[in-house]
C-alpha cells in the first residue's frame, strides 16, 4: 500500500468515523428533546384545543366584540391544574381579563362567550386570548375578579397568578365593531359553560 493510499484509507475512516458521531449525537440530542418534553407533559398535564374562532374563515383574524369560543379538552382529573380559563389580554400590555371558567363536558367539549373591550371604538385593537388551566388558588382569584371587577375594570386583574397557571394554547385577533358579534350578544361575565 502506497503512503497516497494509506492516507486517503486515514481521512476515509475518519470522515466515516466523524459523521457516525454526528448522526449519534443527533439522535442523543433528538431523544434528550422528546424526553424533555415527555417530561414537561407529564409535569403539565392536559391538552386544550379550540375550533375556528372566526366565522368559518381560518384566514379571518378580526372579529366583533362578542365571540363564542368552542373546543375540546383533555385533562386529567387528578391535575394540580385541572380549571380551564379563558383570559383575554389586551394587545401588547401586562392588562389580563378573566373571562370565565369553560366547563368540559362529558365528551371533552367546552364553550365560552367572551367580551373584546368595552363598546367604546377606541377598544378596537389587538386582543391575545388564552386558554388556560389554573390551580384552584388560581380559579378563586379570577372567579373574584369575574364577579367583582370585570364588567368596570380599566386595567385587568392587578395580581395576574402567573405561577399558578399554564397556558396550553392563545391566539390573536383583532377587534373592529363593524364586524358585528360572531353570536347573540349577551352577558360575557356569565358567558362560560
Amino acid at each position: 500500500m502506497s503512503w497516497g493510499e494509506t492516507l486517503v484509507g486515514a481521512l476515509l475512516g475518519a470522515a466515516i468515523g466523524a459523521g457516525a458521531t454526528y448522526y449519534a449525537t443527533q439522535a442523543s440530542l433528538t431523544t434528550a428533546k422528546e424526553n424533555t418534553q415527555r417530561a414537561l407533559d407529564a409535569a403539565r398535564p392536559g391538552k386544550v384545543t379550540i375550533n375556528d374562532v372566526c366565522c368559518g374563515d381560518p384566514d379571518r383574524q378580526t372579529v366583533g366584540r362578542i365571540i363564542r369560543l368552542t373546543g375540546s379538552a383533555e385533562i386529567p382529573p387528578d391535575a394540580n391544574k385541572s380549571d380551564l380559563w379563558v383570559v383575554v389580554k389586551v394587545g401588547i400590555s401586562t392588562s389580563y381579563y378573566p373571562q370565565g371558567a369553560a366547563v368540559v363536558d362529558k365528551n371533552g367539549k367546552w364553550s365560552c362567550t367572551i367580551s373584546l373591550g368595552s363598546a367604546n371604538p377606541k377598544d378596537d385593537i389587538a386582543y391575545s386570548v388564552l386558554l388556560v388551566l389554573a390551580d384552584a388558588k388560581a380559579s378563586g382569584d379570577f372567579k373574584t375578579f369575574v364577579q367583582r371587577e370585570l364588567k368596570t375594570s380599566q386595567s385587568g386583574m392587578s395580581n395576574y397568578p402567573v405561577a399558578d397557571v399554564d397556558t396550553r394554547n392563545n391566539f390573536s385577533v383583532t377587534r373592529d365593531l363593524r364586524q358585528g358579534s360572531a353570536v347573540a350578544t349577551r352577558d360575557p361575565a356569565a358567558g362560560c359553560g
